[in-house]
């Protein structure tokens, strides 16, 4: 009883996030993809021979595709609670890896978790308790924060436990097989291995080893010969005109599609981010020039909030000019691809408004020491959005595809929160 109470102490704040999205998540049932793929191994005559068949037409998402199809004919409720738990796993990953362990012994997990079920929009929120999606978006994701640790440690001069690289190779095994998240995960790797060997001279080549692992596993995941397949069926279906588009028009189409991310579902989480890096490089003894830019940044933010709140709250009151134009982007959704010419700077305009935001996140995060990964979870999360640019195989995903950047912007906000609290002394 003693310790069944010490450890309810311990992880009293863990326990209530669980039991809160538990009882979200209880009500959990088959639809869609779901109900069509509970026969689907009885139609292909066995488990193997319907995993050959999904890896040479249909996708290159083998570990987390088997998983689901072996876990799909459970009850509800069992996938309530996997599903519960790894909801969890992705607040622990995202805090252990890019905030640091400290912050996993602390209420903030319960208020993240909470706060991230209020913050994101019903489209990209499905992405949680459709079982089809959250297998890959929710789980892969999670999985896949444990995989990046041993690279984010490496920089902080932090042994990496034995438990922890248990947790890496599952990471290494499940998520590089979800292309969305691997994709960043490669990127990341890389990155953070030449920031490592170059920058901070860290010895060792365990790191290296592993990022070559996680490039070459996702590129075999990427090349599975049903991937293939499968784009060209949904291209078809859902973006013929796909291949009209030059490559200069499909960057537009990924940045257009990320941007419109950040100022229409993000509006709010957006200028909560701008201001508060604002105020913490105002306070802090960085050049001029930096603290222009940081007040330019929020003050563009902060037009995108008003812009949004103008555009369907008081539409009976007389738009403001300069607001009203500047945050209206291209619709791609038509085969001519026609646009204005201020749409396109405007597009730039909101681009540049970005790299600079991630800019200042690397500066307020590097007050102690050059910290990128901050910045990179930033950017990653924006490229992760982007990519549809070049992949009409998720275009019928919806806001499933900003899951992603969606789930790393708000963690963001929450550092800053969290950092700025830390640097005006109040104690939390």
């Amino acid at each position: 009883m003693k310790k069944a109470l010490a450890f309810i102490k311990k992880y009293k704040y863990w326990i209530m996030l669980y039991l809160i999205i538990l009882t979200l998540y209880s009500t959990i049932g088959n639809v869609l993809d779901d109900i069509h793929n509970l026969d689907a191994v009885e139609r292909f005559g066995g488990f193997f021979t319907w995993l050959y068949a999904n890896t040479t037409m249909w996708s290159g998402r083998v570990v987390p595709a088997a998983i689901f199809e072996l876990i799909i004919k459970l009850p509800n409720f069992v996938f309530s609670i996997l599903n519960s738990a790894f909801y969890l796993i992705l607040i622990y990953g995202l805090n252990k890896t890019f905030a640091g362990e400290e912050l996993n012994k602390s209420y903030w997990p319960l208020l993240e978790g909470v706060l991230l079920q209020v913050i994101l929009s019903p489209g990209i929120a499905l992405s949680l308790v459709w079982k089809s999606a959250a297998v890959f978006y929710l789980w892969g994701t999670g999985l896949s924060m444990f995989m990046l640790y041993p690279f984010v440690a490496e920089s902080r001069d932090i042994k990496v436990k034995n438990w922890e690289w248990v947790l890496c190779g599952i990471g290494i095994f499940y998520a590089t097989s979800f292309e969305q998240i691997a994709a960043f995960d490669t990127v990341f790797a890389i990155l953070l291995v030449l920031w490592n060997k170059i920058y901070l001279r860290r010895k060792g080549f365990v790191t290296p080893l592993l990022a070559l692992l996680i490039a070459v596993l996702s590129v075999i995941f990427v090349s599975m010969p049903g991937n293939a397949v499968r784009t060209l069926s949904e291209t078809l279906e859902w973006l013929p005109y796909y291949g009209m588009y030059t490559v200069d028009q499909k960057i537009v189409i990924g940045l257009v599609y990320t941007i419109k991310m950040y100022m229409s579902d993000l509006t709010l989480v957006m200028l909560v981010i701008a201001t508060a890096v604002c105020a913490l490089i105002l306070r802090s003894k960085s050049p001029v020039y930096t603290k222009v830019i940081s007040v330019i940044v929020d003050l563009y933010f902060l037009g995108a909030l008003m812009d949004k709140i103008i555009m369907t709250k008081t539409n009976h009151i007389r738009h403001i000019p300069l607001v009203n134009d500047l945050y209206k982007f291209i619709n791609f959704d038509n085969p001519q691809f026609v646009y204005k010419d201020f749409q396109i700077w405007n597009v730039i305009i909101a681009v540049t408004m970005l790299v600079a935001l991630g800019y200042l996140l690397f500066i307020v995060f590097s007050e102690e020491r050059p910290r990128p990964d901050m910045a990179l979870l930033f950017y990653g999360g924006a490229c992760c959005t982007m990519i549809i640019g070049f992949s009409p195989t998720i275009y019928m995903s919806g806001d499933r595809v900003k899951f992603i950047g969606t789930v790393f912007t708000i963690f963001i906000m929450y550092s800053l929160i969290k950092e700025f609290i830390k640097r005006i002394g109040v104690k939390v």
